[in-house]
């Protein structure tokens, strides 16, 4: 029993100075001190991101309370000239009811209501409708056969012809 203290007594010997620079190296003040700096210099680029995205939404927010206002001005406005010009036709009308025998020089405008145009957009893209005359004599001009132009666009050479015919003098 007594050897096994004894080994037990060296093998404490040798694992104190182990453990102990092993546990001063992981808890000294320059460890602790640059893992504090790595966490802030984090959290500091990750503040500077939320802080670029809540920027950018803000103005995005802002923008559109801007548009808005400015629709709102121009509603009143209209508002406003409606309210004016329903103001002129009921005193023209008061006046033509107070003196139904006397003529009137100025005509009466009929009233007119603004509304703002509906924009829709569509999923397709706008083609140009070139009319099938237009595109024969445009191949005709570049010295494209008929037979040529019939192949290309689809139609009949008979069709081709009686274009070329008809438009014979522009050509």
């Amino acid at each position: 029993m007594l050897i096994l203290a004894v080994i037990l007594f060296f093998v404490n010997l040798v694992a104190f100075p182990i453990f102990y620079l092993r546990l001063k190296s992981r808890f000294s003040s320059r460890r602790v001190l640059s893992e504090i700096r790595q966490e802030m210099d984090s959290l500091i680029v990750d503040l500077g991101r939320e802080t670029d995205r809540d920027v950018a939404l803000l103005e995005s927010r802002i923008q559109g309370l801007r548009n808005l206002m400015e629709e709102a001005q121009q509603m009143i406005l209209l508002s406003s000239r409606e309210t004016e010009k329903r103001k002129r036709s009921s005193e023209i009308e008061h006046q033509l009811t107070m003196n139904p025998h006397k003529e009137e020089t100025k005509p009466v405008e009929p009233v007119r209501v603004y509304t703002r145009q509906s924009v829709i957009r569509s999923s397709s893209p706008v083609t140009i409708e070139v009319p099938l005359a237009e595109r024969v004599l445009d191949l005709a001009r570049k010295d494209i056969s008929p037979q040529m132009i019939a192949k290309t666009l689809s139609v009949s050479l008979g069709e081709v012809e009686l274009i070329l015919d008809m438009n014979n003098s522009s050509l």
